[in-house]
């Protein structure tokens, strides 16, 4: 017996070796941020039997012990990441362990952390090195990428066609790091995944065998039995009385430390406090000297006041002790008298008003914004747009929403597309403004789908579409969206460089390279596509003031104003100010609540004084769904408490109704309150 017990312990390296490596894969899909889930993404991993991938929602020690190899994938806005998820990922890399950043990225900044979204889609190998192997020059999958910051310890190894870093590698500590800039696997929707295929495919398994550490995570774990490592934060720290305020204990302790206990405290503003405490029991790891601790707790908030609070708690387990507190919010609104209360829309066959609109006014709500156009394209028997899509045959789409809206009391504000060809207009229409430049242009040449704001004869498409819209149907209002510009990849044709030289005074010497990101005219070039967006919102204000000056006009607008006035040109601020609009709804279509909070303030502080704010709560849009009713009355009351006249949710569904409002309908959707500039 003893012969066979040394063959078998002789065995167990080797067997190790053979075993796949494990990948972990944070998916911000499961800590609340903003960007696409690894969902779809994972499964590229079935058929790759050298790697076992898992997503993960964390980036506790307890969890990164158990990883070879860590992906970031899409961290747009990771969500609850906090400063100690970092010194981990450090703590993990210096060790020996392996990581690969995908699209978005902010970390390790000594490799390559992204600086810069471009619409450039062809890519191709910059030097020679394992990670080039059998890589050509290829189109991504997705339209942009971020191009990177290459650190002093980074080798860059893939580029695009514009010379600038896509992707680069390097060491850090013990470990390997990798910052890829393409979104592999990234769905259009933004917010789900899928195995990428072809040379995206090869990249990645490229990357993944560079990635392979020299250690497997079994000998690496030794070197984190020193001491223990356990955290204690909150996972929402806004919370909707009387649900809990949820908090996290994770981490690692050494094998063999007995029971621990966390004892905490919640008070409100006024004093009142409950209090509790629970059992932490480590949780032995296989084949390893520590044990790992995951526990939440869920802190109730019955008879507590609404504003904000604190969690005073004691952790005690071996030889950690530490004491701590967390701000919290804690969040009640009271519906208002009056109150803004929408539903954005779409044209689809299973949507059709005569079904919907009853049911929106039984959730409580007072108005519906349904998209009826956008570029040339109209959801509705315009005269002046020419690639109809109405899908009610000879019955106009538009003119059976208002009547069955207004016949059930919901005010109509139809929403346009702005200025976005693609999707919207058939391919010859497309093919014909290409011929006469009328389409955007990005910095290296390629043509974009969307009219160019700089010319008169694109401006007069969206006059013209916004002033048949109120003069010839009942509306209640007008909404501009799209009202921007795609990204900072437009536009650079030769009719806005015409333009930017006369009011400049002289020519640009070096045309795009002076007005793009580095270059020494991009404020002014900002400022110009800026104010080509705001002339078209202008323009199209006063035509709508002279038809029908009752006709409230608003706009969705990007929620960050001091990035995506830049960004996108939309300088919605502006807009309030000189009072093109009468009340504006940014999109702030997030799952994490403090986020919302800030956002929400941020955009009142703005514009406050001269037009209302209702926000745009994402019911299910690109990077947020709401899976309760509870989730839905938190965030409608973060609104209402940060000074918001009013919300809209993105966007119906069938079902959504049952789902998701309805059950608030006596609580947070309580009474009829009439919008508020009535």
């Amino acid at each position: 017996m003893r012969n066979l017990a040394v063959a078998m312990a002789a065995l167990t390296p080797a067997l190790l070796l053979a075993a796949p490596y494990k990948v972990g894969i944070l998916d911000v899909g499961l800590t609340g941020g903003d960007g696409a889930s690894a969902n779809g993404f994972v499964k590229v991993f079935d058929d790759l039997p050298d790697y076992q991938a898992e997503a993960i929602a964390g980036l506790d020690a307890g969890t990164l012990l158990l990883q070879d190899i860590i992906i970031l994938y899409d961290m747009h806005r990771p969500g609850k990441v906090t400063d100690k998820w970092l010194e981990n990922l450090e703590r993990f890399a210096q060790a020996g362990g392996s990581i690969m950043s995908i699209y978005h990225q902010h970390w390790f900044r000594s490799i390559g952390p992204g600086v810069l979204k471009v619409g450039v889609r062809q890519v191709r190998p910059a030097g020679e090195s394992a990670l080039t192997q059998g890589i050509v020059q290829f189109e991504t999958d997705w339209k942009d990428h971020i191009i990177l910051q290459p650190g002093e310890d980074a080798t860059v190894f893939l580029e695009n066609t514009r010379g600038q870093p896509v992707a680069a590698f390097g060491p850090f500590g013990q470990g390997k790091v990798i910052s890829c800039g393409l979104a592999l696997g990234i769905r259009s929707d933004w917010k789900s995944s899928q195995a990428p295929t072809g040379m995206e495919r090869k990249l990645l398994q490229n990357m993944l065998l560079w990635l392979q550490p020299r250690e497997r995570w079994t000998a690496r774990i030794t070197r984190y039995t020193t001491e223990a490592d356990i955290s204690v934060w909150a996972d929402g720290v806004t919370a909707r009385q009387p649900l809990p305020v949820s908090m996290l204990v994770q981490g690692t302790v050494p094998a063999g430390v007995g029971e621990g206990t966390l004892a905490f405290t919640i008070t409100d503003a006024g004093g009142q406090a409950r209090e509790g405490s629970i059992t932490l029991k480590p949780q032995p790891v296989a084949r390893a000297p520590v044990a790992r601790v995951r526990t939440r707790v869920n802190i109730g908030t019955e008879g507590l006041a609404s504003g904000p609070g604190k969690v005073v708690y004691a952790l005690q387990i071996g030889a950690v002790g530490r004491e701590d507190e967390v701000a919290v919010d804690l969040v009640r609104a009271t519906p208002p008298a009056e109150e803004f209360r929408a539903f954005w829309t779409h044209a689809f066959e299973d949507r059709l008003p005569v079904d919907v609109m009853p049911r929106i006014k039984a959730c409580g709500f007072n108005a519906v914004i349904p998209r009826i156009s956008g570029g040339t394209g109209a959801f509705y028997l315009s005269k002046v747009l020419p690639d109809i899509k109405n899908i009610l045959g000879e019955e106009d789409w538009l003119a059976n929403c208002i009547h069955h809206a207004h016949a059930n009391g919901l005010q109509v504000h139809p929403y346009r597309n702005c200025f976005i060809m693609e999707g919207r207009a058939t391919e010859e229409t497309i093919a014909a403004f290409r011929a006469d430049g009328r389409l955007q242009v990005s910095p290296g040449g390629g043509p974009i789908r969307w009219m160019c704001p700089s010319q008169q004869v694109n401006r007069q498409v969206e006059v013209d579409a916004a002033c048949e819209l109120v003069r010839d149907y009942d509306v209640d209002g007008f909404q501009f969206d799209f009202i921007r510009y795609p990204n900072q990849d437009g536009c650079y044709c030769p009719r806005c460089r015409e333009k930017f030289e006369k009011q400049l005074g002289e020519p640009v010497a070096n045309w795009p390279a002076d007005v793009v990101a580095g270059g020494e005219l991009l404020e002014r070039y900002t400022a110009f596509r800026q104010s080509q967006i705001t002339e078209t919102v202008k323009l199209v204000s006063e035509a709508i003031r002279k038809i029908k000056p009752e006709v409230k006009i608003s706009a969705a607008v990007f929620r960050d104003y001091a990035r995506d006035s830049v960004g996108v040109g939309q300088d919605w601020v502006t807009w309030a100010q000189e009072g093109y609009v009468d009340f504006l709804c940014p999109m702030d279509y997030t799952t994490d609540n403090e986020m919302l909070n800030a956002l929400v303030r941020d955009q009142i502080a703005r514009v406050g004084e001269y037009v209302p704010v209702c926000a745009g709560l994402g019911l299910r849009a690109s990077r947020s769904a709401m899976q309760t009713p509870e989730d839905m009355a938190l965030q409608i009351d973060i609104a209402r408490q940060a000074g918001a006249k009013g919300f809209v949710l993105f966007a119906w569904y069938p079902g959504c109704d049952e789902k998701v409002v309805l059950p608030q309908r006596e609580d947070c959707l309580a009474g009829e309150p009439p919008v508020p500039w009535d």
